[in-house]
């Protein structure tokens, strides 16, 4: 009797691992395409929530349009009464704030070496990086010195001086003699060691809310998409609604790693891809 319950145990757990990995195929093979956020490398980077004065640029500047798609090279700026997003890769977001300008100087779409790097010469940026997007280094270079992470949410101000503050994860702030990390609810002007409590205005309070909302859209979307395989993981093997969200909001926030996927795959013998 007791073989046969973990028995049930333990296959109760390897469905509700298997629609979570199976969700996750696709939101990289699929999903991203489905949401309307990627689909071909071209894609990289385009604007969304595009509101009043936005130029875009390589040469010259024109007026930013929904959905617009950017390249290396490509030129933003806001004015002051101007504001717009800009998805990278489908799972990760960047809010520019009004009088804002800033310049992709790399961005390379190969799964294995995703890179974003930004040189912003002025205004506010808020980053939020997901690990579904596949960004493996992201910086934004600025007058003063630039900040790098994998993941979380920071914002970079560029005025007389430069600054740094992070919402959640690790940020690293690099000038030419300086090395500083910064974790979640800290503020640093770029050149300095004094480390102080992020300060959150109504904007950066905002881009938080937003934050949030991308993470709900995109959970929603999905779920959507998966109606069927979730209705069948609820009915056949009695997976709850709470069960589903727990393991999609958890992959979405980040909270599984690459190397504990690739231990939860190896452990149930799942030989699944899950990059594009």
């Amino acid at each position: 009797m007791i073989k046969q319950e973990k028995k049930h145990k333990g296959s109760r757990v390897w469905i509700v691992l298997l629609v979570l990995l199976i969700i996750v195929i696709g939101i990289f093979v699929g999903g991203l395409s489905y949401l309307g956020l990627i689909s071909l490398p071209e894609d990289s980077a385009k604007l969304i929530n595009v509101q009043g004065d936005v130029q875009v640029a390589n040469s010259p500047f024109q007026p930013a349009k929904e959905g617009m798609s950017l390249r290396k090279g490509s030129i933003v700026k806001t004015g002051q009464n101007g504001s717009v997003d800009m998805v990278l890769f489908g799972g990760s977001v960047v809010r520019i704030d009004k009088d804002t300008q800033f310049q992709i100087s790399e961005i390379v779409a190969d799964k294995d070496k995703r890179t974003v790097k930004l040189d912003q010469t002025k205004g506010r940026t808020w980053t939020k990086l997901l690990p579904i997007s596949g960004i493996k280094d992201y910086r934004i270079d600025t007058p003063d010195g630039s900040a790098k992470a994998t993941e979380g949410s920071f914002f970079v101000s560029v005025g007389n001086t430069s600054k740094v503050g992070v919402g959640e994860g690790t940020v690293t702030v690099k000038t030419n003699d300086r090395e500083t990390n910064l974790t979640g609810n800290e503020q640093i002007d770029i050149g300095s060691t004094e480390k102080n409590t992020m300060q959150r205005d109504s904007w950066v309070s905002n881009s938080i809310q937003q934050d949030n909302g991308f993470i709900d859209d995109t959970a929603a979307k999905l779920k959507a998409k998966y109606a069927n395989l979730i209705n069948i993981a609820k009915s056949q093997y009695g997976i709850t609604d709470t069960q589903i969200d727990s393991y999609l909001y958890a992959y979405l926030r980040g909270d599984y790693s690459p190397e504990r996927i690739e231990e939860m795959k190896k452990s149930y013998g799942i030989n699944i891809d899950l990059t594009l």
